[in-house]
């Protein structure tokens, strides 16, 4: 178990490109201790003559830590030349060789490897570009030149959002453009990996025709990696579930097609070379038909190696292959160590095979195939587990129940899904009848996750973990399965599921704090107590898509916060509750909605309410000067004082008390409510000690926000929430030129990203998440 000396160098230069990036030092004190650690016991075991190699070994291993630090730098700096190069240009010019090719609505997408870029000293390599265009004028294997427009990668703009730029990195693409110019340099075509293509999408059409639509979709993701067919609600129940995992083309599915082809063969008396040299060339063929995803190109190399092992008559071990196998793609392109999917991969099957391994030593009896199963589910997810709370904030309490259920049938599944796929190739009646079973199988899967999804507390939002809990977490799982190895005693086995209880409480954010979120176009406000309760303000957007589903319940699940304890609605404008109507139709709990006694009650305000009635959400009305609190916050409804037909004229407007902080949000209202505000005596009350922080009306709009009403609150700053380029041209320059002349400090989402305010002991504090 200890003496694994590839699985060590390659650890050794993980942990080289890890503190490359995040620079911790606690990476390196962990590869030292470790180190000194192998020359004491290995001393202990096998006395002084092993001391020269195992201080060789760690030389070794602080090379190549090294090496990795210096690798990532390198790359890094590749990637952020050819990317800056590009913003600086209005047109760039590139060629490469196209290696795939994908059709996303009307516009057709050109991956480019051996890709070069032409600056004005001539052309200069580049790592692999992504190409839109309007129409397809080549195949696979075709060498291109195109002129365009440089496409820059989302970058996150509040915690917890998807990095667009980092997933792309992780596959190796540095560079995105929009082409209006392009010409054919090499007529040469790929025939092989284009036949295999279009027979992907032949079997495509076989699964279309022979299963009902949203089985089919999940039978083409499962076995052919066609992501595009698959029904996005029964993703989403499968990962709610925790069975995401069986929807990836990997070591699952490379091993039922070799093995099963490679044992065919031997029965068939085929010699070991050729059954291994047939074997290996029909998974390779197989990892072009799925896309060659990460988690297969592990699966294909570790394949590879137990094929050549055998040929050799060399003994394969599963941890050498999967630690060559994690070298080989770590140093072709170091960001795949910040992909969720390579980590998912490799992790799980440490977990399979070193934590399962050890705990099957210490069972005397035989347990059966379920307990079994159950107990191979909670082993990986030992392992994995860090990795779904970092990237993912949550886990499904009961997926390794479901896992047990599920994945003894899945070798069935794909094992009959290929077989009707391929002989629908050339007969589909016969296809229908072999397609039934794997429908059928779909289908049962599907009524589990929905009946585990639907108990309670199914899924648990944790927050994610920070990197030295997950690091510290991995040291102490490794000395407890040592320890285990060692000693057999089960008892240090529930030291380690205790561990993944710590690890999954207590990773929320804390303290007092309010985060104006950018959403696009529109508003959404987050307010913590310094208990750890939480308050929402709106939560909506006219020009980013599914804001609530990919801005703002991401932020909230990354927070840890499992659910809201007071949402004020503003008005019922698209782009202050489109986000909120998201969150209820996804489940997420919302105690209580609050709406102004005055709220316009219309049609849109109607379809709020049902929804939140069926999520379990109370619903409450302020009248102007009613007051509700939450642990140290107050909100006191300042306006309007009656029902209108205007929703901007009758928005809600909250003055709040947040540990120590004082602020307006002020909706949509207009400079004519404005005034009436300022005529209020209750407002005057308020305004008569300084004002923290103002939220902006109506976006910054010209409008409102008049020079009296914010000299009248003087606040210390003022944030505007409004879309970049924005149709509505928001923040009027007017103003923002009276927000000048009231000498407040302005923040704006749109350049800046999620702001953060906090009391600190210097005052308050400022943080942006784009600085």
């Amino acid at each position: 178990m200890t003496n694994r000396t590839v699985l060590c160098l390659v650890a050794s230069f993980a942990a080289g490109l890890l503190y490359g990036k995040e620079e911790m030092f606690g990476i390196f004190l962990c590869l030292f201790v470790f180190c000194l650690f192998r020359i004491f016991y290995l001393k202990q075991q096998r006395g002084r003559e092993t001391i020269p190699s195992t201080i060789l070994h760690m030389v070794l291993c602080m090379v190549l830590f090294v090496g990795g630090i210096f690798h990532y730098m390198d790359y890094q700096a590749k990637f952020q030349e050819v990317q800056q190069y590009a913003k600086s240009q209005k047109t760039i010019q590139v060629q490469g060789r196209i290696y795939q090719k994908e059709q996303k609505q009307e516009q057709f997408i050109y991956y480019l490897e051996d890709a070069w870029i032409l600056k004005e000293e001539g052309y200069e390599s580049s790592n692999k570009i992504q190409v839109y265009t309007s129409k397809d004028s080549y195949n696979i294997g075709n060498y291109v030149q195109v002129v365009g427009e440089y496409e820059a990668f989302q970058l996150p703009r509040n915690e917890g959002n998807f990095n667009e730029q980092q997933y792309y990195y992780s596959k190796k693409i540095g560079l995105r453009m929009t082409v209006y110019e392009e010409r054919l340099i090499d007529a040469s075509v790929h025939k092989y990996k284009i036949w295999l293509l279009e027979k992907r999408q032949e079997m495509e059409q076989v699964f279309l025709k022979a299963m009902p639509q949203q089985t089919a979709g999940i039978m083409a993701n499962m076995t052919l990696g066609s992501k595009n067919l698959a029904d996005k609600e029964i993703k989403a129940l499968y990962q709610k579930a925790g069975i995401s995992h069986v929807l990836a083309v990997s070591g699952l599915h490379v091993s039922i097609f070799g093995m099963g082809l490679y044992r065919l063969l031997r029965r068939l008396y085929c010699p070991i070379p050729l059954a291994s040299l047939l074997a290996s060339g029909i998974v390779y063929s197989f990892g072009i038909l799925t896309g060659m995803e990460l988690s297969t190109c592990r699966a294909i190399v570790m394949f590879f190696l137990m094929m050549f092992a055998g040929t050799i008559r060399y003994t394969y071990d599963t941890i050498t292959a999967l630690s060559v196998s994690a070298l080989l793609q770590l140093w072709d392109n170091p960001f795949v160590l910040w992909y969720a999917g390579f980590l998912l991969s490799y992790s799980a099957v440490l977990g399979a095979v070193v934590i399962t391994g050890i705990v099957r030593n210490l069972q005397r009896k035989r347990r059966g195939a379920f307990i079994g199963t159950m107990q191979s589910s909670l082993c990986i997810q030992m392992a994995t587990l860090p990795v779904l709370l970092y990237f993912y904030y949550e886990v499904s309490l009961y997926s390794i129940v479901v896992n047990a259920i599920i994945l003894p049938i899945m070798g069935v599944l794909l094992f009959l899904g290929a077989v009707g796929g391929i002989v629908g190739l050339f007969h589909m009646g016969l296809a229908a009848v072999i397609l039934k079973i794997p429908a059928g199988i779909l289908w049962m899967s599907q009524e589990i996750c929905q009946f585990f999804t639907k108990l309670p507390r199914s899924n648990l939002i944790t927050g994610q973990p920070s990197m030295e809990k997950i690091l510290v977490y991995y040291v102490v799982l490794i000395l407890f399965m040592y320890i285990v190895y060692k000693t057999e005693k089960k008892r240090y086995f529930l030291c380690g599921i205790a561990c993944m209880c710590i690890l999954c409480m207590a990773n929320g954010k804390r303290g007092a704090e309010v985060d104006f979120l950018d959403v696009g176009q529109g508003d959404g406000i987050y307010i913590q107590s310094e208990q750890g309760n939480a308050a929402f303000i709106d939560g909506g957007s006219t020009d980013v898509g599914k804001v609530g589903t990919y801005r703002i319940l991401p932020f909230l699940k990354y927070y840890g916060r499992k659910e809201i304890s007071l949402w004020f609605v503003s008005h019922m404008d698209a782009d202050h509750v489109s986000g909120l109507k998201e969150i209820l139709e996804e489940g997420y709990p919302v105690k209580n909605i609050v709406f102004a006694k005055g709220v316009v009650r219309d049609e849109a305000w109607e379809g709020l309410v049902d929804l939140a009635e069926k999520n379990g959400s109370q619903i409450h009305y302020l009248k102007a000067g009613e007051s509700i609190t939450l642990d140290d916050l107050q909100f006191t409804l300042a306006y309007p004082w009656k029902e209108g037909t205007d929703r901007n004229a009758n928005s809600m407007v909250l003055l709040a008390k947040i540990d120590g902080m004082k602020g307006v949000f002020s909706g949509d209202i207009g400079k004519e409510q404005e005034q009436e505000l300022l005529a209020d005596k209750k407002m005057q009350q308020y305004l008569n000690e300084p004002i923290t922080f103002y939220k902006a009306a109506h976006h910054g709009s010209n409008g409102s926000n008049s020079l009296e009403f914010l000299e009248a609150m003087a606040p210390r700053l003022t944030v505007v929430s409004c879309g970049k380029n924005n149709s509505y041209g928001h923040p009027g320059k007017e103003a923002v030129a009276h927000m000048e002349q009231a000498k407040t400090k302005i923040y704006y989402t749109m350049e800046n990203g999620q702001i953060k305010l906090k009391k600190g002991d210097n005052g308050i504090s400022i943080w942006k998440f784009q600085n």
